[in-house]
């Protein structure tokens, strides 16, 4: 998978759980940016620019660390990732340096962030694109195992075992497809009731600046005693 595909599917990630003296610089939200280490996207620290996570191909692991340490096997806190994927999705053991040296910390948390979603739909459409994206990597690793053992199934069940795979495979498409094309509409829905918000607002403003100029123009055609009545509240009805 290319870095650049890589960089699409990561989201925010939110470290928790770790204590000692480094728990501060460790502990908190990192988001993914446009670079690129080990193959994988460099997240910096949400309010602390100055730290960083970034992945290190020569250990495998997953590095919480500042701007000095940056392209080194170094930092606060390491994260296992072999094989190598994303900071969240690894379960490898955590350590984390203690001043003195590496301490395993298994309390450590790396999640999927809270501010990576904006509602339920969300939520929704990045569940589906996961179980797509791990029913593909199932269904290269099951046909090339029947396809090694091909010749201890008749070529009807390996067929029909070849069209489960594919007809699960097709039914995550098709919902993360529809899941997509709802969360469009709702975003063109609501940037429409902003836009209808604006107009109406926009409306309201030049009915009021119209009323007034008519109310001006009346001003100066009636006598004077009229004019402190002219001058009350205007109340828009």
């Amino acid at each position: 998978m290319a870095g650049t595909e890589r960089r699409l599917q990561a989201t925010p990630v939110d470290i928790r759980g770790a204590h000692g003296p480094s728990a501060s610089s460790i502990n908190g939200v990192y988001e993914p940016t446009s670079e690129v280490c080990g193959g994988w996207p460099v997240y910096r620290k949400q309010n602390d620019p100055d730290k960083w996570l970034e992945y290190i191909v020569a250990t495998n692991e997953w590095y919480a660390k500042p701007t000095a340490d940056r392209g080194r096997a170094e930092g606060w806190m390491c994260l296992a990732s072999d094989p190598p994927t994303r900071p969240e999705l690894s379960r490898g053991t955590c350590e984390v340096w203690d001043g003195d040296r590496w301490t395993l910390q298994s309390c450590v948390t790396v999640l999927t962030a809270a501010c990576a979603f904006n509602g339920m739909l969300d939520v929704k459409v990045f569940c589906t694109n996961e179980a797509k994206n791990a029913q593909e990597k199932m269904n290269k690793s099951l046909k090339r195992a029947v396809n090694s053992l091909k010749q201890n199934f008749t070529k009807e069940k390996h067929q029909d075992g070849e069209k489960q795979l594919d007809d699960a495979l097709q039914a995550l498409t098709v919902q993360l497809a529809e899941l997509n094309k709802l969360r469009k509409k709702e975003s063109a829905k609501a940037g429409g009731a902003q836009k209808d918000i604006g107009d109406g607002e926009e409306e309201e403003a030049q009915d009021v600046q119209d009323s007034q100029k008519v109310r001006n123009e009346e001003k100066s055609k009636k006598p004077y005693e009229m004019l402190f009545q002219d001058t009350m509240p205007y109340v828009k009805t």
